[in-house]
């Protein structure tokens, strides 16, 4: 409860820096996935509004709040210290050629991997706004060098990679933060 209370707290503060609204003025609605967006008469009632998107996540002491301008946004954190990776979830959900990947990973280095897999999932179901309407295995990302990533999409997902901006970040040494962002105008 006393997070749900902080979380929408720092989601209407946030929002109130981007358009001339008081916090508690703010008004959602869910989209047809359940994803929250702002509530259509408020946008009427202030233009300024219209083009903000946000996206928020949270984990055990953390919470990762991202707004942007005319572009969607999806972000996840995980807490990864205590956590066993649950490579069970990849071989049932994730894409073959994770999974592949995943396990020829050295065996020390396979949770950190599903974690930053696991993350940009989530990241990118939540910029889309399908949240697990999206099958986890109709796209993927790959590790070309430790400091890239690449998304692949399946075309039933009507979608094309280069649509996408993709960040992750330790923001501490036990958590794990991705960012997936549209790029440009829509």
């Amino acid at each position: 409860r006393l997070r749900y209370l902080v979380t929408r707290a720092l989601v209407r503060t946030v929002l109130s820096r981007y358009a001339p609204l008081p916090p508690e003025d703010w008004r959602f609605v869910k989209n047809d996935y359940g994803r929250p967006q702002i509530a259509p008469e408020l946008v009427a009632r202030c233009p300024e509004a219209a083009d903000l998107r946000f996206n928020l996540s949270h984990t055990r002491g953390l919470i990762a709040l991202g707004v942007t301008r005319g572009r969607e946004l999806g972000v996840d954190v995980e807490y990864l210290d205590g956590r066993e990776s649950p490579l069970i979830v990849a071989d049932r959900f994730f894409a073959p050629v994770e999974v592949e990947a995943l396990w020829q990973q050295p065996e020390p280095d396979r949770h950190l991997r599903f974690f930053e897999y696991w993350t940009f999932k989530e990241s990118y179901i939540k910029a889309r706004g399908q949240g697990m309407a999206i099958p986890l295995d109709r796209f993927s990302f790959h590790y070309p060098h430790e400091a890239g990533v690449r998304l692949a999409i399946e075309p039933d997902l009507d979608d094309i990679p280069e649509r996408w901006a993709l960040w992750q970040y330790r923001p501490a040494g036990n958590f794990l933060l991705a960012v997936c962002a549209e790029r440009g105008e829509r």
